[in-house]
Formats: C-alpha cells, structure tokens, sequence
C-alpha cells in the first residue's frame, strides 16, 4: 500500500487525498448551485461580500466556477 509523505512527516494514504478533493469539489459545486439558484429568484441584487470570508480559494477554483456559472453567456 502506497502512501505520501507530508511535511510534517504523516502518512496520508491517496485514496484519502482524492476523496477530500472531491469532497471539497462537490461542496463547491453544491454552493455555487444554490448561490446561481437564489439568484435566478431574486428580483434584486444580493450582496455576496463577506459570505467567502476566511475561505481559501486557489484561482483554478475560480476559473472553473466562472466556466460553469457563465458557460451560456
């Protein structure tokens, strides 16, 4: 059984590493699903500042989030 070796020198199987990614995926999606929801339904504009506060989120996060809110645009 392999396993990866982190800075800190703990064992983190892949297997692991791929779930929390997808994990952490699928919770993007779901967030920026209900964010497109609620604003297909609201007649005015919502505030989103503020909602991300102390969220890291990598620019490739943001690419891919502006391709699947934009892609009929």
């Amino acid at each position: 059984m392999a396993t990866v070796t982190t800075g800190e020198n703990i064992h983190v199987l892949p297997d692991t590493i791929r779930i929390a990614r997808y994990t952490k995926l699928s919770l993007i999606e779901n967030e920026l699903h209900d964010t497109k929801t609620l604003l297909r339904t609201q007649r005015k504009i919502v505030s989103l500042k503020g909602l991300l506060k102390g969220t890291h989120i990598t620019g490739d996060e943001i690419e891919t989030a502006k391709k699947s809110l934009f892609k009929h645009v």
